[in-house]
């Protein structure tokens, strides 16, 4: 994931970005339930801890699957911006067979 415009804090020259990751469980709906997504996995590192300092980083990790019940899962990727007090998030849907 790519993330472009962060803030850039004067005094060090370097963005204030907050990543979180997360690959929750989505449990599927029933008659007399509605569907409930559950967290099973989450990480959160600074920008600093990615070697980024300027107004765009590139996120790329490896997430631990292996151990993963089988069922439908989404790993989502949110981003918090510090400076610039703006926020976004990513997720995309996998299946564990």
């Amino acid at each position: 994931m790519q993330v472009y415009n962060l803030g850039i804090d004067e005094a060090t020259k370097s963005n204030q970005a907050t990543v979180t990751y997360q690959i929750v469980k989505t449990t599927p709906a029933t008659p007399s339930t509605s569907a409930v997504d559950t967290v099973v996995f989450e990480k959160q590192l600074d920008s600093k801890d990615l070697g980024a300092h300027s107004d765009q980083m590139t996120v790329e990790k490896t997430l631990p699957i292996s151990g993963l019940e089988p069922g439908k899962y989404k790993v989502k990727i949110k981003i918090n911006d510090a400076i610039s007090k703006q926020e976004i998030a990513q997720s995309a849907p996998f299946v564990v067979e």
